[in-house]
């Protein structure tokens, strides 16, 4: 506060840049799943899965924002799977 302009524009931006690199490579979330398998023959198995996630807006690199733009709160993503698996 108090530089004169550009100074105090471009500190300030380095400042956000800093900010945003540092808390990039941290992971803070917590999830939890349920699932359900089911083995219709030997070789056969059809899988189901919900997986509910609590991502923290410090800890957030492994998600993406679209269009490059920081995340700035907390998100609560929802992760659904069905799978079938087969043995040959």
């Amino acid at each position: 506060a108090g530089l004169p302009e550009p100074f105090g524009s471009q500190l300030n931006y380095l400042a956000q840049l800093t900010e945003n690199r540092l808390n990039g490579v941290r992971i803070k979330q917590q999830s939890y799943g349920v699932g359900a398998r089911w083995d219709f023959t030997p070789k056969m198995a059809l899988k189901f899965q919900i997986d509910k996630f609590h991502v923290d807006k410090t800890g957030n690199s492994l998600w993406f924002a679209t269009a490059g733009t920081p995340i700035t709160d907390n998100k609560n993503p929802v992760v659904i799977s069905l799978a079938w698996d087969m043995l040959f």
